[in-house]
């Protein structure tokens, strides 16, 4: 009898269901770093604000900078918001399958002529459909100029992995921004601190 109840016993704990493991702690938070290759990178997508075309159409396209010009939001036929993650170029992504997607940049590669080239990864997904292709990388490259920018998306779907180019033409007539030119606040330097007036004392 105690045989049996030994060998029930045994059989009922293979059969529980492992417990799940802790998730795992989010990443630490990023410092700004505007010298760094994403920084610099951000820098020259902030010159493409303005209206832009579908290449070959008369669609309409536009970047424009957003947040006091901490990001740039991209309209092209879905949304993606570009802005600096620490030392990385970062995307969020907004296509229409209701879904979003974050992408990090890997590799920064200047173009002949001035050009820059960019290759970003998902590395975070949300509100993912029952079906449907996801996200999974994009290659951005401004031309020359910053005239045009070539985005070529890898999207993975049931059936591997499926490749989609866009291609953006700045509208005619339009002209990058020129940078913007430092601004004199009228702020006063502020007058060297009397360590004896100090409220808490300076260490000597």
């Amino acid at each position: 009898m105690m045989r049996h109840l030994l060998v029930a016993a045994v059989l009922a704990a293979g059969c529980r269901k492992p417990k799940p493991l802790p998730p795992e702690p989010p990443p630490p938070p990023t410092v700004a770093d505007p010298e760094s290759a994403g920084g610099r990178a951000f820098v020259r997508l902030m010159e493409l604000e303005g209206p832009w075309t579908i290449a070959g159409s008369d669609v309409a396209a536009s970047f424009e900078k957003v947040g006091r010009g901490t990001a740039v939001a991209q309209h092209s036929g879905f949304y993606a918001v570009w802005f600096p993650d620490g030392p990385n170029l970062a995307a969020a992504l907004f296509p229409d399958d209701g879904y979003n997607a974050t992408l990090h940049s890997t590799k920064f590669e200047e173009v002949a002529g001035g050009g820059l080239r960019v290759e970003l990864v998902a590395d975070h997904f949300g509100n993912l459909p029952a079906n449907g292709a996801i996200a999974k990388s994009c290659t951005l490259t401004v031309g020359p100029g910053g005239q045009q920018v070539t985005q070529r998306w890898v999207f993975r779907g049931a059936d591997g992995d499926k490749p989609m180019e866009i291609v953006l033409d700045r509208k005619g007539g339009a002209t990058p921004p020129p940078p913007p030119a430092p601004v004199d606040a009228g702020v006063p330097d502020a007058p060297p601190i009397d360590p004896s007036k100090a409220i808490f004392p300076l260490s000597r």
